[in-house]
């Protein structure tokens, strides 16, 4: 499960977050992880997307003064070949 990536939003539409998810997937595929899960934000949601994970559902968060944040939570399958190639 990846738990949090975050980009400062004044360094967005650089690359940095999918260079970031590039990198997690690539570790986690090192150490033979299948699947990929994550919570993605709304704003997320479409790199996430674009990066090949898929739409598991849609929820909101509370947090706590009456406010819901809504989210998707996501997987990805990492390659068989990826992970034998990290091997």
């Amino acid at each position: 499960t990846v738990r949090g990536v975050f980009v400062d939003p004044a360094a967005t539409r650089r690359g940095i977050g999918r260079a970031l998810m590039r990198r997690i997937e690539a570790d986690a595929a090192e150490h033979g992880v299948a699947t990929l899960g994550l919570t993605a934000t709304l704003s997320g949601e479409a790199l996430y997307a674009a990066l090949g994970y898929r739409e598991l559902a849609r929820r909101s968060i509370g947090l706590g003064d009456g406010q819901n944040f809504g989210c998707v939570d996501m997987e990805k399958e990492i390659a068989a070949e990826d992970r034998t190639a990290a091997a």
